[in-house]
């Protein structure tokens, strides 16, 4: 709210928003790292731990499912919910994502792709939206191959609904 009150040019407040989101993140990874178990204390994971029971893994950067190649970049999400094969977090993958407006082609194309890369044991990583993303993951599946979704939403609700039945083969074919 203070940034919101300067008088800075667009760019600068966004950078400071910016500075400010990677400053907390710093805090609450250096807090978990001082003391692993404070994150018992955060409500939210409290309470997603409560609910998520049973259904859903919580890995946070201690665990040793956690993605290594997350822990490369110079921000990492320090929480992560996974639900289904956590083998595939830290396995060979390949990313295919794309505009949701897709060509029939460009269709055909990324589930080709995502199939022959599925054949070989390649995971392929989409975020499950409509057009590319789906696409790639039904090749996945069509090749009998592991694919993950990224979610752009929380972990108890799929979004797009459109994708609920594909979500659920994912799952059922050893993906997460």
């Amino acid at each position: 709210s203070l940034i919101d009150q300067q008088t800075l040019t667009k760019e600068a407040k966004e950078l400071l928003t910016l500075k400010r989101r990677k400053e907390v993140r710093r805090k609450t990874a250096i807090r978990l790292f001082q003391n692993p178990k404070s994150i018992c204390k955060d409500p939210i994971f409290n309470w997603a731990k409560k609910v998520l029971k049973g259904k859903v893994r919580i890995l946070t950067f201690f665990d040793l499912d956690f993605p290594q190649k997350l822990l490369e970049i110079p921000d990492p999400p320090s929480v992560l919910y996974l639900r289904g094969n956590s083998d595939l977090l830290n396995a060979f993958s390949i990313t295919i994502v794309g505009t949701r407006k897709a060509s029939q082609e460009g269709l055909h194309t990324a589930d080709e792709i995502a199939f022959l890369l599925a054949k070989k044991g390649a995971v392929i990583v989409s975020g499950l939206a409509l057009g590319i993303d789906g696409a790639a993951h039904r090749g996945a599946i069509r090749a009998k191959g592991k694919t993950l979704a990224v979610l752009p939403c929380g972990i108890d609700r799929i979004y797009p609904t459109a994708h609920e039945k594909l979500a659920i083969a994912i799952l059922r074919d050893q993906g997460a």
